[in-house]
Formats: C-alpha cells, sequence, structure tokens
C-alpha cells in the first residue's frame, strides 16, 4: 500500500505505510521484504527530493539484497542510489553506480529496465558537457522506450525528460516527440485516478510537474 500511494505522490502516507512495513518485517523476521520497503521509501524521497534520506534508504535496501543474495533487487537499489547520489551533486560516485547496475542488467538480461540507467549515466554526462555520450545514451533510450514502452520503470517521466533535457537545443523535432510522449503519459495516468488530492499530488510530483509547465497539448 506504501508503495502505491507513494507511486501517487502521497508522499506523508507511504512514509508512514512504509515505516510500519519495516517494523513488522523486524517482527516477523522477514529481511527479503526489507529490500522493497527500503527501496520503496528511497523512491518516495527522491521524488520529494530528499536526497540524502532517499541515499540512506536506497544503501540499506541495497545491503540487505547483497547479504541476501536478492541478486533481482540489486539493479533498482543501485539505480535509486545512483539517483540519490546526482541529488547530492556526487556525480561521479552516481556514474560508478550506474556501471554497475548496467553492468548487472545487460548480465541478467533485464532489456526493458536498461533505459532507466541509461538515463542516469546521461544526466551525469549532462552535468560534465559530454556531449557526445549524451546523444549516444540517448539514441539506445528512445530505442528501448520503442521496443519496450515503459514496462518495468520506475520512473518513466524522469527517463524522458533526461531525453527532453538532452535534445533541447540539439534536436528540437525529436525534443518535442518525447515531450509530448511524456505528457501523454501523465495525462493516462491522471485519468486513472479518481480522487482530487491524488490527482493533485500526483501532478506535483516534480519531474511531473516539471514536464507540465514545459507545456503539454
Amino acid at each position: 500500500l506504501g508503495t502505491v500511494v507513494g507511486y501517487l505522490g502521497d508522499h506523508e502516507k507511504a512514509e508512514r505505510y512504509l515505516k510500519e512495513s519495516l517494523k513488522l518485517n523486524e517482527s516477523v523476521g522477514n529481511r527479503q521484504r526489507d529490500v522493497h520497503s527500503y527501496s520503496a521509501l528511497a523512491l518516495t524521497y527522491i521524488q520529494q527530493e530528499q536526497f540524502d534520506k532517499a541515499h540512506e534508504h536506497s544503501e540499506a535496501a541495497l545491503q540487505v539484497a547483497q547479504e541476501l543474495d536478492m541478486t533481482s533487487l540489486l539493479g533498482l537499489a543501485l539505480k535509486l542510489k545512483g539517483v540519490a547520489l546526482e541529488g547530492i551533486g556526487r556525480f561521479e560516485d552516481a556514474k560508478q553506480v550506474y556501471m554497475q547496475a548496467l553492468d548487472l542488467e545487460r548480465e541478467l538480461k533485464e532489456e526493458h529496465l536498461i533505459a532507466e540507467t541509461l538515463a542516469g549515466l546521461t544526466r551525469v554526462a549532462l552535468h560534465n558537457n559530454e556531449s557526445d555520450k549524451t546523444i549516444e545514451y540517448v539514441n539506445e533510450i528512445i530505442e528501448r522506450l520503442e521496443t519496450h514502452s515503459t514496462q518495468g520503470l520506475h520512473e518513466p517521466i524522469r527517463v524522458m525528460l533526461t531525453c527532453y533535457d538532452t535534445l533541447i537545443g540539439e534536436d528540437e523535432d525529436r525534443a518535442k516527440d518525447i515531450l509530448q510522449k511524456a505528457c501523454n503519459e501523465i495525462k493516462k495516468q491522471l485519468e486513472l485516478i479518481l480522487d482530487a488530492k491524488l490527482k493533485q499530488s500526483y501532478a506535483q510530483i516534480p519531474t511531473h510537474k516539471r514536464i507540465l509547465e514545459l507545456g503539454c497539448q
């Protein structure tokens, strides 16, 4: 439940439910569920741009996943840690973490998840003014989005916003195309949300808000 309300932007409830789940996991000795709870909390903090807390909880998720050899969840924990490291300005550390996630996803043949990892590497390259790398990454991201859609991505709007930020000023037509895709994705989700407060909270998630402010047709 905490994961769902967090996805919808109700971060206060998400934090409460997820912290309660951690207590429950401890009481029954279910450390495997801790990885899910810590990861969901990290994502909740990322969406609030509380990157120090996001880093703390992604690191906790990563540690438990490594201890329990939960390979399938290591990639998510690494990517969440990467976003948190970006947020606190540690871009080189973020790059190393994203490279680990990418190697793992390629090894596990999780092709549908790679676009999100490449988006992280794109943002690092943007920060470092490595224009050749950013275009190379974005070309692969867009190709993967066309092949796999947004299946399995935890922050598809962040991925598309990364592509837009890379392409704007370089390829206006493709930038507008990816912006419109992001707009359509947000609109589709808003149509599915019946509660007015949850609609508002979903639209106020920073990446969603920025896309909407950039202009949706």
